[in-house]
């Protein structure tokens, strides 16, 4: 999912932490001006992961039980920009 403009459906479809969905939109603002400014077009910033349950995050991640994924709402995301 692109991440848009939008902190609050961004923290709502992925169960995120509101100040980091505010982070990772004005993220996707910086470095789509960054690279507009040297005439370039920014591929855009994807969330690929938000909140994960402990079963899910021990399925994914086992060495990773304590992962900021788990928490409710979840303090951390995967991050894709572009299709990479």
């Amino acid at each position: 999912m692109k991440v848009g403009d939008d902190a609050c459906r961004l923290a709502g479809r992925w169960v995120l932490d509101t100040h980091l969905a505010e982070m990772v939109v004005s993220l996707e603002a910086w470095a789509d001006q960054q690279f507009a400014g040297a005439g370039l077009r920014w591929p855009g910033i994807s969330i690929i992961s938000g909140h994960r349950s402990e079963v899910r995050q021990a399925e994914i991640n086992p060495a990773a039980p304590l992962s900021l994924h788990t928490r409710c709402p979840a303090l951390a995301a995967d991050l894709r920009v572009g299709g990479v």
